[in-house]
């Protein structure tokens, strides 16, 4: 290299004996500079050119998450939406033995109600529940209901605190299969978006809604604003309460 660089590793500062030098500290990298007149670090504008480049990356290893799991995760999600126009979240876990397994925690789901309008998804809240031992959580899969399935701001802070595998499925009453996902995998703070989903997802043929009661249970859905109360029915047809967004009033945040 032809300009020396240090690592701060100790709060004294020992001058290296080098007129120019960088050092790395962890506030970022300096440029430090000694002639007759003074001695000075500065914030480097440009990292050395004898470096080479480099940029975030990541490898998957994840084996695939079985055809069963994603249908019957949708087939969860689905039979929220469609009875409340809401939310819902799961989470992945994995064992060596018995291999992924879906966690429906106890959550609270918001929508807002109002006369005329579908009901709009607004956030959701859950308990992280203490898991079997040998059970890691390795992520999570949730809703837009018929939103379109995309990391909302308040995705992106969940999941830059929340390392691992982060699913949304949206656009779940757009004709046809499949709903819409994204899938994005966080480490250390970095989100990488999997466009390729069958490197995650062993398969999807069609939603499926024999889902088991426990799981519905574990649901609670808040209507807003709290102080008028508006009943929710689910439609006779079939047709989903969740309308295209661009047909509704939006009303908050969508998580």
């Amino acid at each position: 290299m032809n300009i020396p660089f240090y690592l701060k590793t100790d709060d004294a500062l020992p001058w290296s004996g080098n007129d120019v030098f960088h050092l790395m500290s962890r506030d970022g990298l300096f440029l430090c500079r000694e002639n007759r007149f003074f001695r000075a670090t500065t914030p480097a504008r440009n990292w050395p050119e004898d470096l080479q480049g480099h940029a975030p990356s990541i490898k998957l290893r994840f084996p695939k998450i079985p055809r069963l799991l994603v249908e019957k995760a949708v087939g969860f999600f689905d039979r929220v939406g469609r009875k409340y126009g809401a939310e819902a979240m799961m989470l992945l876990t994995w064992g060596e033995e018995v291999g992924y397994e879906l966690v429906v925690p106890p959550q609270v789901t918001e929508v807002d109600v109002r006369p005329g309008l579908s009901p709009l998804p607004i956030k959701l809240d859950y308990e992280m529940p203490t898991l079997p031992l040998g059970r890691l959580l390795i992520g999570d899969i949730h809703s837009h209901v018929n939103l379109p399935a995309y990391t909302s701001k308040m995705d992106q802070d969940d999941a830059e605190h929340s390392p691992g595998l982060h699913m949304v499925v949206g656009r779940l009453f757009a004709p046809g299969e499949p709903p819409d996902f994204e899938i994005v995998v966080t480490v250390d703070g970095h989100s990488f978006c999997i466009e390729q989903h069958d490197t995650i997802i062993e398969g999807y043929k069609q939603r499926r809604l024999d889902v088991p009661v426990e799981w519905l249970e574990q649901v609670r859905v808040l209507e807003v604003p709290e102080n008028v109360i508006y009943p929710i029915v689910s439609p006779a047809n079939g047709t989903p309460p969740n309308g295209d967004e661009s047909t509704r009033e939006k009303g908050g945040a969508v998580v």
